[in-house]
């Protein structure tokens, strides 16, 4: 198993950000539908997913909005589990498609939307907005926050999944690959966008957003979402065939809370 990384897209890299890289998933989606499926890759299925769910809570009445959808098995799970609506979004036509037409599903609501963009998606609706590994392709995480705030119930709440910021610490647990541990950190508290390989094209050419974990946490608390809990499970990679495991993580997922 390939893992991500990332590299500055600064002055004199030879690409402008956005032009051949960008955060949809489009170019690709067939291969990440063929990956993910209807119950997630086995790095979701042991690692990402659990604690993500688990702090979802029970869904069964709820109202959901799934937003960065990807190919939907999430918005299908939660209809599985009772939600009373779920609304489901992606900037990815082609994974909309997908959604629709490979896995349909009744009771989900798609449209095609930037993750921060929120025309036509009903303020004061939601009991839980859900994100999985999603964050980082956000450019501007105020408009994000603001937005989600906007969606939620008083009370409601915010998931997301994201990367670690041990993770490269983990990555050389593993032996996933010859890592210089410090050299990686040395940016961390920098934010800054970054082209990285993906395990879909094998390509570098996904953009991503590199951040502290405090970003995250400053911008909900700015808008009205209280970080109320963090998960941090060891980690479980690779395949069923050929697990890789560490105690070190390297994803974890985050539930904040609506309090204003």
């Amino acid at each position: 198993m390939a893992i991500n990384m990332g590299r500055d897209m600064g002055e004199g890299n030879g690409k402008e950000a956005g032009a051949d890289f960008d955060t949809s998933f489009g170019t690709f989606a067939i291969a990440y539908d063929d990956s993910i499926g209807d119950t997630g890759d086995f790095a979701h299925r042991n690692t990402i997913d659990p604690p993500l769910f688990s702090l979802a809570g029970d869904v069964a009445g709820k109202v959901v909005y799934d937003l960065g959808c990807g190919n939907g098995y999430i918005s299908r799970r939660m209809v599985r589990e009772g939600a009373r609506e779920v609304w489901a979004s992606d900037i990815s036509e082609e994974m909309i498609a997908l959604a629709k037409s490979g896995h349909p599903s009744t009771g989900i609501s798609y449209s095609v939307h930037d993750a921060a963009r929120f025309d036509g998606i009903p303020t004061g609706h939601f009991d839980l907005v859900v994100m999985n590994m999603v964050i980082h392709l956000v450019a501007d995480l105020d408009a994000l926050a603001k937005g989600i705030h906007a969606l939620l119930k008083p009370g409601g709440r915010f998931v997301f999944s994201m990367d670690h910021p041990l993770r490269y610490v983990a990555y050389k647990a593993i032996d996933a690959y010859d890592v210089d541990i410090v050299a990686e950190c040395e940016n961390y508290l920098v934010e800054r966008a970054t082209q990285t390989y993906n395990n879909w094209s094998s390509r570098e050419n996904l953009k991503m957003y590199s951040r502290p974990f405090g970003s995250y946490m400053n911008a909900c608390g700015r808008n009205g979402l209280y970080i109320q809990e963090v998960r941090e499970p060891k980690t479980v990679t690779g395949s069923a065939a050929n697990p890789m495991r560490t105690g070190v993580p390297y994803k974890m997922a985050v539930l904040a809370v609506k309090v204003s």
